[in-house]
């Protein structure tokens, strides 16, 4: 294989991984006719990446590293005004390159610029340096199909061409955002009230804000933190420079930076709401603009932008990475973003079935068996774990009997919808099926993969492509936003596509692809079976009757803020002298001086949404300050909420039984419409009565919350019925004679498969990116950048199908993807399922702290837990399980039911879904 080579001697010895890595190749050029040194120096002498660094000797060259490649790429670029094109025949010319090559003594070229994909501090960039006569450039940091990873091209011509790579070294770096503005409806004005996905030179306001701004006020008293490169201080005031036009069309004029740090309408996409700190910037250039081009000497970075570049340079700070960039447009199977080192790849035929057995170094071991199958395409069955980490667990568990692919389907306008046979794609011998088994992944995380492209040839259509893939993971806690559990992941994905036909020069008569559809389908049966009863502790035998439970849940959006309590923050002095020492064994020190200094609370309900423990907690008792508590942190502080069901769910379906069908989210790009009438795009509220006034008692002497209480439920933007399905063993009865519902959290062999996660739940969690939703599809709204949304592409229609039976669940994932853009894959089940089987993700400090804080464990035995959790754990870990999952089994049941004065007993805390609670569901 070929090596990069350092274009710059200084700061490439350390491991490309840890830097950002630029990959400087070229095209139209002979091997030795462009010296890369020259662009580069260029690039480095662009303000303010020529900030000198020299007098700190532990800094290597900033942050940036450069290689090259003299060998030419087979790439004649076509240019359309300003645009270079790759053609068609050569577009796998770079990935290509990266394949053959590596990098620094021996590493695969494909794990930096290809795998990686990522953008901050350890992301990448490829360049590629074009000969020509006039000056052109390809810009695409998001990455596509034919071109997965970070990448521009540049015409070397003039003295501006290396103003494209500076702007996208500083996107893709320093996380600059866009400042230019877009014209459809989708970008008149910024109104993504849990938009994270901000850019430190952007600012998005709502429209109060502006109103504010526009009057005057100063900048900090309207909103809360900006970047530091804004440099803001509580007494600044900024010039407030309004859209030119109102946002009626984007404003593409040119007018010249004023040096001044002050707010101009216009950024992000966004015509109104969104501002940049002046009037011109790099950042404003668009790609392929005739009016505001980035080849152009009067384009620098603003003020603001230079002061974020260089406090990145000079101070080296180590950000972690970001998420990859997907967009509507960029979207790929997970299985074709990790780089395997082992490709075994056949020509795809139906027939016999192969057994594997996987194993992880973080304690996954699968078992299970593959076949290529006429009806479900690439079938994965007899799923089974061996060795899980606890005592419910023989040596093999099943998990999951089949997954498989069906249900594929394109509709073509003016036309019926076209169903697509698996068989007939098996039959296509213009474009035959191939299959890749994959192994040895570069991240050591993923353990195997598997992907079969299929290829459907329409007469007189687009062809159509279906990648059908899943990759197996091993153990991480990070299936939650808690962390709360060790889980392993699958991700079952399908892959859908249109492209041009072989042979057709001219696709504009073919007739557009209206929607692209397919089902994912699961079986679950992950059960204790009876076999195990004789193994179990006692205690623990009831498991072991070989049935199931499948249940639904509604994340909530608004349990912390749709409901009204008197609080008071109580100090040391205020505490009897017997309960003092109570307190600190909870706390670790003095009441009076809590963690991070918020006290001890008490709370009465006032009105709204009845929170579970909230209004009882008594200055006598300092175990039942932990909900007031606990809540004044999440609600003021950022801090985790309990898991309480009325603090995280607006409504549930605890037992699932029969055959169930509903929305699981909506789509923007139809006239989707909620069963209610309502319009699933936008915000929707509903006021509901929980628990009703028929279920309080009015007990003389007694002062407790009284009702009549009401909720806020609100759905977000294309949020559907229901936000995720748990499907456990059935854990019997609680001492009560209740129904246990594992839920949240579920480490005991629980299938979790989410596609939203509400706002409450990401409310303090470490990895909150991980969990958020999809914007509008473009710029910087892609995947991971909205609180609350759906984890699913908006131009995709979700619709869940359960068949429930005593010992499994069919769950078909349904999914259409609406007006899908050409040769751009829409990922179904992007997110992956989880199978998770202990609660060791939790440290335990925490299991003892919650346990606590939920009336389980004694006060003044909290300190005491911790030393024998720690201990149990370190030498004893089958015990150390035990127990854990005792105490988990006790406070399910404190999860889902109120204990409240006043109420009549087994109220749970989250309304059913169905009868007189149906409008929950469909609105």
């Amino acid at each position: 294989m070929a090596e990069f080579q350092a274009v710059d001697s200084v700061g490439v010895a350390a491991d490309p991984k840890l830097k950002f890595s630029v990959l400087l190749l070229k095209a139209g050029f002979g091997r030795w006719e462009l010296n890369f040194h020259d662009t580069w120096k260029k690039v480095m002498a662009f303000s303010p990446f020529d900030q000198d660094v020299s007098f700190n000797i532990q800094f290597d060259r900033k942050q940036f590293v450069a290689y090259s490649d003299d060998v030419p790429l087979d790439i004649a670029f076509q240019t359309s005004g300003g645009q270079l094109v790759v053609p068609q025949a050569q577009q796998s010319a770079v990935l290509d390159r990266l394949a053959a090559s590596t990098v620094a003594g021996g590493i695969p070229a494909r794990t930096i610029w290809e795998s990686a994909g990522r953008f901050g501090d350890y992301g990448s960039l490829v360049v590629v340096l074009v000969k020509g006569n006039a000056p052109a450039e390809f810009y695409q940091l998001s990455p596509s199909p034919s071109c997965p990873m970070p990448f521009v091209a540049v015409v070397v011509n003039g003295d501006d061409y290396h103003q494209v790579i500076v702007r996208a070294m500083a996107q893709a770096w320093a996380l600059l955002g866009d400042e230019y503005e877009l014209p459809d409806n989708d970008f008149l004005a910024s109104n993504l009230v849990h938009y994270d996905h901000r850019r430190p030179n952007v600012i998005l306001l709502d429209a109060g804000q502006r109103t504010k701004l526009q009057a005057g006020q100063k900048f900090l008293s309207v909103v809360d933190s900006i970047a530091d490169g804004w440099n803001i201080s509580g007494t600044t005031s900024l010039k407030f420079n309004a859209h030119p036009n109102n946002g009626v069309t984007p404003d593409d004029t040119y007018r010249a930076a004023s040096g001044q740090t002050q707010l101009v309408e216009g950024a992000a996409g966004y015509r109104l709401n969104a501002f940049r700190s002046d009037f011109d910037c790099l950042m404003r250039r668009k790609p392929y603009s005739t009016t505001l081009p980035i080849q152009d000497k009067r384009a620098r970075f603003c003020n603001v932008c230079s002061e974020i570049l260089r406090a990145r340079i000079v101070a080296n700070r180590n950000h972690d990475r970001s998420q990859r960039r997907v967009l509507l447009d960029s979207q790929r199977p997970l299985v074709d973003t990790i780089f395997w080192q082992k490709v075994d790849k056949s020509k795809a035929a139906i027939g016999t079935q192969v057994a594997l057995n996987v194993v992880g170094s973080r304690g996954a071991k699968w078992e299970y068996s593959y076949r290529l199958d006429a009806e479900l395409g690439l079938k994965i069955s007899g799923v089974k774990l061996h060795d899980l980490n606890g005592i419910l667990f023989g040596p093999v568990m099943d998990i999951f009997d089949h997954i498989g692919f069906n249900g594929l389907a394109v509709k073509f306008a003016n036309e019926s919808e076209h169903a697509l046979s698996i068989a007939d794609a098996f039959a296509n011998k213009t474009t035959p099926p191939v299959f890749e088994d994959l192994q040895s992944a570069f991240d050591k995380i993923y353990l195997r993969g598997h992907r079969l492209s299929l290829t459907w040839a329409i007469p007189g259509h687009w062809d159509i492509e279906a990648v059908m893939s899943i990759v197996l993971r091993d153990v991480v806690n990070d299936f939650d936003p808690g962390g709360a559990v060790d889980a392993v992941k699958c991700y079952p994905q399908l892959s859908l596509r249109y492209r041009r036909p072989a042979g057709v020069k001219s696709p504009g008569t073919l007739a557009k692809v209206e929607y692209l559809q397919g089902t994912i389908e699961l079986m679950p049966v992950n059960v204790i079976p009876t076999n195990l009863m004789s193994s179990l502790p006692g205690h623990w035998m009831h498991m072991a009757t070989g049935k199931q439970t499948a249940a639904l849940f509604t994340d909530s959006n608004s349990a912390g803020w749709d409901s009204d309590w008197d609080e008071t923050k109580h100090q040391v002095a205020e505490f009897a002298s017997d309960i003092i020492d109570e307190a600190k064994d909870l706390f670790g020190y003095d009441p009076g001086h809590a963690p991070i200094d918020f006290g001890l609370w008490t709370a009465d309900w006032k009105s709204g949404r009845l929170l579970q423990g909230v209004d009882m907690g008594s200055l006598s008792s300092p175990a039942s300050l932990g909900p007031p508590t606990a809540r004044h942190g999440n609600v003021n502080l950022g801090l985790p909420t309990l898991p309480y069901w009325s603090w995280l769910f607006d409504y549930v379906q605890s037992n699932v039984t029969g055959t169930r069908e509903f929305v699981g989210c909506y789509s923007t790009s139809t006239a989707d419409a909620a069963l209610a009438g309502g319009k699933p795009n936008q915000v929707r509220d509903l006021l509901s009565e929980w628990p009703p006034i028929a279920d309080v008692m009015y007990l003389p002497g007694l002062t407790y919350a009284h009702g009549p209480f009401t909720r806020t439920v609100r759905k977000l933007p294309r949020q559907g019925a229901f936000d995720n399905i748990h499907v456990h063993p059935d854990m019997g009865l609680d001492d009560q004679g209740r129904t246990i519902v594992a839920a949240p959290f579920c480490g005991d062999l629980c299938f979790h498969l989410h596609w939203r996660w509400g706002i409450v739940s990401l409310t303090g969690s470490k990895a909150a990116s991980n969990f958020m939703g999809w914007g509008n599809g473009r710029l910087d709204q892609g995947a991971h950048t909205v609180r609350g949304t759906p984890l699913i592409p908006p131009n995709q229609h979700l619709k869940v199908q359960l068949q429930k039976q005593t010992s499994s669940t069919l769950i078909a994932y349904c999914v259409r993807a609406d007006n899908p853009d050409y040769d751009a894959y829409q990922v179904f089940l992007e997110q992956g399922g989880g199978l998770a089987f202990n609660y060791q993700g939790l440290r335990p400090m925490e299991i003892a702290l919650l346990g606590t804080a939920m009336g389980e464990i004694d006060v003044g035995d909290y300190a005491k837990k911790i030393v024998e959790f720690s201990n149990l754990a370190r030498t004893n870990p089958k015990s150390f399980d035990e127990q854990t999952r005792t105490l988990f089994h006790l406070l399910y049941p404190k999860y889902r039911f109120y204990v409240e004065n006043g109420l009549i007993p087994n109220i749970q805390q989250a309304p059913e879904s169905g009868g007189t609670q149906t409008t929950l569901e469909d609105f």
